[in-house]
C-alpha cells in the first residue's frame, strides 16, 4: 500500500499594529501564524525574511509576509498604520484691570493622541489646562500623559500686562486760621482713566477720606489730615 501523508496546509497569518500617539514616533507590528510547517520567517514589505515575528515602523502601508520550512508563504492584506498630527496649543488670557490683579490662562491643545497635561515655566506638569496668573511673562508645555516624551511648547510666548498701580495725587495748603477751611485738590495717576472721585474739595479740620475709582472699578483711597494752627497733632 502506498501511503500518502496530507498536504500541509499554507500557513495563515495575521498582523497587529500599536498605535501612534506622537507624530514622528513608529508602531510595532505583531504578526502570529497558523498552519503550514514551522519554523516560520517574516517579511515586510517584502524585504528580507527574518526569524522575528516583530517590526518597527513609522507611519505608512505595509504588508507582511510569512514563508514556512517548506517555502510556502502567504500574506497579509494592506496594514494602514496612521499618524497624528504634531502637538499644538494656543493660550487665551483674561484681562488684568487692577494692579496686583491675576490673569487665568486658558491651554486649548491639538494633536497627539490621548489626553494632555500643562505645564508653565517648567513646572510640574498637571491635567488642568487653566492657570491663575500675576503680570509677567510666561512658557507653556504641553504633553501626553500616556506618552511623556511626546511634547510641545506653545509660540510664541504668553506677555500678560497689567495697568500701573492707581495712585490718588493730593495738593492742599494749611488752613491760616482756627475755624477756616482749605480747598483740597484730589487727582489720580495709574489705572485707566477717566477717573471719578477727583475734583476740589473745601474741608474744615479733621481726619478726610477720599476714593478714586478708574474706569475698569478699581479704587484707592487716600486719607488727608487738616489742622488749624497752633493745634498738635
Amino acid at each position: 500500500n502506498i501511503v500518502i501523508n496530507p498536504q500541509p496546509q499554507t500557513p495563515v497569518i495575521n498582523a497587529s499594529a500599536t498605535t501612534i500617539t506622537c507624530f514622528g514616533n513608529y508602531s510595532t507590528v505583531t504578526a502570529s501564524a497558523t498552519g503550514g510547517v514551522l519554523p516560520y520567517e517574516f517579511s515586510i514589505n517584502d524585504t528580507l525574511f527574518q526569524p522575528s515575528n516583530i517590526f518597527t515602523v513609522p507611519a505608512g502601508f505595509y504588508k507582511i509576509s510569512i514563508k514556512d520550512s517548506n517555502g510556502c508563504s502567504n500574506k497579509t492584506d494592506t496594514i494602514f498604520i496612521t499618524e497624528p498630527l504634531p502637538i499644538t496649543g494656543t493660550v487665551a488670557a483674561t484681562p488684568i484691570n487692577c494692579h496686583g490683579d491675576s490673569s487665568i490662562l486658558t491651554i486649548t491643545a491639538t494633536g497627539g493622541v490621548g489626553a494632555y497635561e500643562y505645564s508653565i515655566n517648567s513646572d510640574s506638569y498637571q491635567p488642568s489646562n487653566t492657570f491663575t496668573v500675576p503680570a509677567g511673562n510666561y512658557t507653556i508645555d504641553i504633553r501626553l500623559i500616556n506618552n511623556l516624551s511626546c511634547f510641545a511648547a506653545v509660540n510664541p510666548k504668553i506677555n500678560i500686562t497689567q495697568p500701573e498701580k492707581l495712585q490718588i495725587v493730593s495738593s492742599y495748603e494749611a488752613i491760616k486760621y482756627c475755624g477756616d477751611s482749605a480747598m483740597i485738590n484730589i487727582s489720580a495717576s495709574g489705572g485707566k482713566p477717566p477717573y471719578i472721585g477727583l475734583g476740589d474739595f473745601i474741608k474744615g479740620p479733621g481726619v478726610w477720606t477720599f476714593t478714586a475709582v478708574d474706569t475698569n472699578g478699581c479704587s484707592v483711597t487716600s486719607d488727608i489730615t487738616l489742622m488749624p494752627p497752633g493745634c498738635v497733632e
